[in-house]
């Protein structure tokens, strides 16, 4: 976590939530950051940060607010003039990431430790030598690396391999992104390099050089998957992560096979809440054409919210102001209106 992170989550014109971005940050996974991370556009930096310290946060965060590029503004928080300024200045030198939804549905991790496994294995094939340490990894993976190795001999040579890397890199039309993931890659006669000595080499900060390698090898799934006949292909197998919780994503299924919540909740010993936070979960991951919003909310009641918060921007919604004209609105039905009409691009 550093300023120009912080202050790149944050907005000049809507007011946000200190624990909201953190919790984004962290992965936590209520309904209310969920909605709010979906409201404040930062639903693909979910997870982005999971070991994150409150101390480091709050640290950085107060650090804004003493040097006048935050203000706080009825309990949330926006960029002032100068924050803006600084964040301006800052983007000029810090790398943003180009491929945080890709990394809301497959797993980075086990991706990049595969890849970095097998270029070590194919690399000391290339020169006949089988006594070397593999680099750490998990027991799933260097099981996958040999499982794979089998494959590629049957299937690849080591040039086709090496040109599948190269046109990786190659293709980032930037030398320095190649460079500072090249540098990672172990090999024959090659330890690799690690963050702390790339962060040296370039004058950067640790944190940065992850955050580039990540994000850059990351954007490499989207490429692999377009070619099936690829020697890489293999790797993006399993890998797939679902925005959505198992649960809730059973939840949704049989919503749309026309269960009732009370049918739900008796069949699989939940609670009714528990049946509603999962379709609230759903619609702020999923597509709208993805949640089946005319079984969900009747067409009058959709009329009837609208009238009441007319000319009112969502963020400012209050669902005190609707039990005062329906007093039997249930909370999951504001949410949910909420959910659709920010899916539909309304303010």
């Amino acid at each position: 976590m550093d300023e120009f992170r912080l202050l790149s989550l944050l907005s000049d014109k809507q007011p946000r939530r200190k624990r909201v971005v953190e919790n984004i940050l962290k992965g936590r996974r209520t309904v209310s950051t969920l909605f709010w991370g979906m409201r404040y556009g930062i639903l693909d930096w979910l997870g982005y940060e999971k070991k994150l310290q409150r101390d480091t946060y709050d640290s950085v965060f107060d650090q804004l607010i003493q040097e006048q590029l935050v203000e706080a503004v009825d309990q949330q928080f926006r960029l002032t003039e100068f924050g803006t300024a600084r964040l301006n200045q800052l983007a000029k030198t810090h790398y943003q990431p180009q491929n945080l939804a890709v990394g809301q549905f497959y797993d980075s991790q086990l991706f990049q430790e595969r890849l970095l496994l097998i270029i070590q294995v194919v690399s000391e094939y290339s020169f006949d030598n089988r006594q070397y340490y593999p680099q750490l990894a998990s027991q799933a993976n260097l099981q996958f690396a040999r499982e794979w190795f089998r494959w590629f001999k049957i299937n690849g040579t080591v040039d086709l391999f090496a040109k599948e890397i190269q046109d990786l890199l190659q293709n980032l039309n930037d030398d320095r992104l190649a460079l500072l993931v090249a540098f990672r890659f172990m090999g024959h006669g090659t330890m690799g390099l690690t963050t702390q000595q790339l962060a040296v080499e370039y004058n950067s900060d640790v944190d940065q050089i992850a955050a580039i390698q990540t994000d850059v090898m990351l954007g490499f799934i989207p490429r692999i998957k377009e070619n099936p006949e690829s020697l890489l292909s293999p790797l993006i197998a399993g890998i797939d992560s679902s925005r959505v919780s198992a649960s809730a994503t059973q939840t949704l299924a049989e919503v749309w096979q026309h269960h009732s919540f009370k049918q739900i909740s008796q069949q699989r010993r939940l609670k009714e809440s528990t049946v509603k936070e999962h379709i609230l979960e759903a619609a702020i991951l999923l597509p709208i054409d993805e949640i089946p919003y005319d079984a969900l909310i009747s067409q009058s009641l959709r009329k009837q919210l609208a009238s009441i918060l007319s000319g009112q921007e969502i963020d400012e919604w209050q669902f005190d102001q609707l039990t005062a004209k329906l007093p039997d609105l249930d909370f999951f039905y504001f949410r949910l209106y909420q959910i659709l009409r920010s899916k539909e691009h309304v303010k």
